[in-house]
């Protein structure tokens, strides 16, 4: 068989989507990975997990490219996003490169990490996300592939939890990954009342919130094949959805699980009832009110409810308005006296916990330097305490305050300030990248959906189906969500998930335009 021959093949569509399909499911074996021997293997500061996908990820472009070259429609548009991309990134390294430095204490402003991280985490999702938009993927080979992922991300989460060898979500509170101590039945016998924390899984994955946003993208379509099919394989397949997301314990997974059950009792009514566009008979219905009454007892046992009960008293307990006069003096001036910075500095770096603030943002914002600011803090704002999207937002009114570069705003202050994740996208995106950098990097998903549920209102009347309400469940719910909770587009591995959801669901809006 000759060269020619073999290539030939490989940018065949069937074949070609065979390997698209392969990368996609390895996913979640490279984000395990991930979690074992990221900081064991690097090569060149860089770990494997993250040297395997952008290989994997260039070889399929350099297919692409073969395949597609000589198709101007297809090669044009990426040839201008790809231009304007350089552009960008030309004016953000010029933005940083005026940062000032001395302003957030882990600042190192690199314009290689930079543009790797942009590259890593936004380019390569976005580059696979355009490859699947001209693949020709169908819907059968879709759910399928969907189901594989959620056998796979599921059931190691459940399997994990019960043999106590999943990593306790919150791991990021212990700078380390740790096993669990009690799994889904001492929830019920032995609970740790004390710190539920310990008993949350998300398996052998890498962040608990990433993998709740993956499971919550996915859970739809467990449930799409249960309405499609009512084998009992399905709903297996459901009911180990729900249990996993509700292990993850996070608001986003827990939560989620229980909304995405109650929207399908809204599509089930909607679509099979009035709209008669397929079967749900009273048996199904049983089976599928015993799932959510289950799911619901399960939650209401579950380490969410805790967890929030604990961050509501430390949120009552929290002091407000305390006295935090030095010397007699209240610190208000924008230049107080120094023997007052001195003492704040002595007496707030030692006592910063008892006002519920983490070492890790007094670290961040040197205190003596920004005496003003923490004063502020400590006394008239005690939810920003607690909630750390609200600290973070302020803290990064204050850093544009002290930088006092208006181009900030559309340009970003950079990764590399290492700013911490504000724990909202797009909120995230706009601190590193700017406006400008957020409609770049995110904004082609936006687009998209909107194209595709503008299609759908177009010809509404052939087009609302309970299977597209399924993706608007999947793809709205997931970026909302997104918004308030973040990480979906902090790694490639949830990223890579949405991309998969979303470009599906505008290539099925095409496929009909091409039918009608």
């Amino acid at each position: 068989m000759s060269k020619k021959f073999q290539l030939k093949n490989l940018i065949e569509d069937k074949y070609f989507n065979v390997q698209v399909i392969v990368f996609l499911v390895l996913q979640p074996f490279i984000n395990m990975f991930r979690t074992f021997f990221e900081d064991r293997i690097q090569l060149f500061g860089i770990s494997l997990p993250e040297l395997i996908n952008l290989g994997l990820i260039g070889y399929l472009s350099c297919l692409f490219l073969i395949k597609y070259f000589r198709q101007k429609k297809v090669m044009i548009p990426l040839v201008i996003y790809l231009s304007v991309a350089a552009l960008y990134l030309v004016l953000h390294l010029w933005n940083i490169s005026n940062f000032n430095q001395t302003i957030l204490t882990p600042t190192d402003i690199n314009l290689f990490k930079e543009t790797y991280f942009m590259a890593r985490t936004y380019i390569v999702p976005l580059l696979f996300f355009y490859i699947l938009l001209n693949a020709n993927v169908r819907s059968a080979v879709f759910l399928k592939v969907t189901e594989i992922l959620s056998w796979i991300i599921s059931g190691n989460i459940v399997l994990t939890n019960l043999f106590k060898v999943s990593f306790i979500s919150y791991a990021s509170l212990l700078e380390k990954n740790q096993f669990i101590e009690r799994n889904i039945v001492e929830w019920f016998t032995n609970p740790d009342t004390e710190t539920p924390v310990l008993m949350t899984s998300k398996g052998w994955f890498y962040m608990g919130n990433q993998i709740g946003m993956v499971l919550f993208i996915l859970f739809p379509f467990a449930i799409l094949l249960f309405l499609k099919n009512k084998s009992i394989k399905n709903f297996i397949l459901v009911l180990l959805n729900a249990v996993a997301m509700i292990m993850v314990g996070t608001k986003v997974a827990s939560i989620g699980a229980l909304l995405i059950l109650a929207a399908t009792v809204f599509v089930v009514i909607l679509f099979a009832w009035i709209l008669k566009q397929f079967k749900f008979t009273i048996k199904h219905v049983a089976a599928f009110l015993v799932l959510m009454a289950f799911s619901t007892f399960l939650f209401l046992c579950s380490p969410t409810i805790n967890i929030a009960a604990d961050r509501k008293q430390a949120v009552e307990e929290t002091p407000t308005d305390q006295n935090v006069t030095i010397n007699n003096e209240a610190v208000e001036s924008e230049d107080p006296d120094v023997s007052n910075v001195d003492a704040f500095t002595q007496i707030f770096g030692h006592s910063c916990n008892y006002f519920g603030i983490d070492n890790e943002f007094v670290e961040l914002l040197n205190v003596k330097k920004n005496v003003k600011f923490w004063e502020s803090i400590i006394t008239g704002n005690s939810k920003a305490q607690i909630d750390y999207r609200t600290f973070k937002s302020l803290i990064y009114e204050e850093v544009l305050r002290k930088n006092d570069n208006p181009a900030d705003r559309w340009l970003g202050i950079g990764y590399t300030s290492y700013f911490p994740y504000a724990e909202r996208d797009f909120v995230s995106q706009n601190i590193w990248f700017g406006y400008a950098g957020t409609i770049l990097l995110i904004g082609p998903y936006v687009a998209y959906l909107i194209y595709a549920l503008v299609s759908i209102l177009k010809k509404f009347k052939s087009r609302f189906t309970y299977e597209n309400a399924i993706f608007v469940i999947s793809l709205v719910g997931g970026l909302a969500l997104s918004c308030m909770a973040g990480h979906l587009f902090f790694d490639i591995f949830s990223a890579i998930i949405f991309t998969w959801v979303l470009a599906n669901f505008c290539r099925r809006q095409s496929d009909l335009e091409n039918c009608e």
